[in-house]
């Protein structure tokens, strides 16, 4: 069993600055937030915070960074900006826009919120496989626009268990 001491220890071993500067620039930019506004370090404990697994921040460590959805999902939970992690802002703080709208990272414009009656913190509260499932849904009945016997068929087979 680790002793409190050993695991600032580790902490300290895992999250120095060389390690940092090894990893994908979002993800340092990340960690490097959490640390100094929430008090938060350590790959385990951002992974609990985001809702997802300790391998999926492991991973956004590396060469791709942290993707555009983890980065919408750190700046709900903790207030960066999503297009600042990703490198495409200068401003480290989201965006205070009325109704929680959180402004997308992409190069063109931007992309706000989509969906009216939930808000981007309760959908991030989905799990992974809920959110799929939401995604496949939209997909499928932007796929089959025009088309509404296709698009309600989904719909009334859930809705009707």
């Amino acid at each position: 069993m680790f002793t409190t001491m050993s695991n600032i220890t580790f902490n300290n071993n895992l999250f120095s600055d060389e390690t940092i500067q090894n990893m994908h620039p979002s993800m340092a930019r990340l960690y490097q937030f959490v640390a100094e506004a929430h008090q938060l370090s350590g790959q385990s404990a951002l992974a609990r915070k985001l809702g997802e697994t300790p391998q999926t921040v492991k991973n956004w460590e590396g060469t791709r960074g942290i993707s555009e959805g983890g980065a919408l999902k750190a700046q709900l939970m903790f207030g960066c900006n999503a297009n600042w992690l990703l490198g495409r802002s200068d401003t480290n703080t989201a965006p205070a826009q009325p109704g929680a709208v959180l402004i997308a990272a992409d190069h063109n414009g931007g992309w706000q919120w989509p969906f009216w009656s939930v808000s981007p913190k309760d959908y991030a509260l989905l799990t992974p496989e809920e959110r799929e499932h939401i995604e496949k849904g939209i997909k499928f009945m932007v796929q089959n626009r025009g088309q509404p016997e296709k698009q309600l068929a989904p719909a009334n087979k859930i809705a009707n268990g």
